[in-house]
């Protein structure tokens, strides 16, 4: 194995450990908009940000299928921002089975499964 695989596969443990940590971010922040509500345009542009770096990432370093499950909730949350206002009770309900579908991705994630890790 060369330098440059060592450090990447060490890239890409870490990156499974960050990611635990930014959906459990994710997951607090989307919580917001259940109700009483009161924080959901605040909570719904934060999220899409936290969901935008966790797709960013996850796509870059080979997860692919938490890349994808994190753009479709991107799409949701951005699609509910330009709406404005409280999300109904359906856009909420879909938001965080989104977030427990990654968050069932991630607490299963090894470095192995990343398209990079064997990388030549």
């Amino acid at each position: 194995m060369t330098a440059f695989q060592d450090k990447l596969r060490g890239l890409i443990a870490l990156h499974c450990a960050s990611l635990r940590e930014e959906v459990q971010d994710l997951r607090e922040v989307l919580a917001r908009l259940r109700p009483p509500a009161g924080e959901a345009g605040g909570a719904i542009s934060e999220g899409a940000g936290l969901v935008h770096k966790i797709k960013g990432s996850s796509g870059s370093i080979g997860f692919h299928e938490v890349g994808a499950v994190a753009q479709e909730l991107e799409t949701l949350l951005r699609g509910l921002e330009r709406a404005g206002g409280t999300p109904d009770a359906g856009g909420i309900a879909r938001a965080l089975a989104l977030v427990s579908e990654l968050d069932a991705l991630v607490a299963e994630l090894r470095p192995e499964q990343s398209a990079l890790y064997h990388a030549g």
